[in-house]
């Protein structure tokens, strides 16, 4: 098995947790999540390109 870890932020304070109960951990903002609850792919993707910045407070680009 493959496991890949994506530790957005200064700390991933989850980690600990996710790796001892072999759990996935996801973290939205309050204006995305309704997206990933409605399963709308394309509205999330579409949204966090208009709004969300990267963690250097670029705005994100869709290639």
């Amino acid at each position: 098995m493959k496991t890949f870890i994506a530790n957005f932020g200064k700390v991933n304070y989850l980690w600990p947790d996710c790796r001892d109960k072999s759990n996935v951990a996801t973290l939205d903002d309050e204006d995305i999540h309704p997206f990933w609850e409605s399963g709308d792919r394309e509205g999330y993707i579409a949204h966090a390109i208009a709004n969300k910045k990267s963690a250097a407070a670029f705005l994100i680009c869709q290639t």
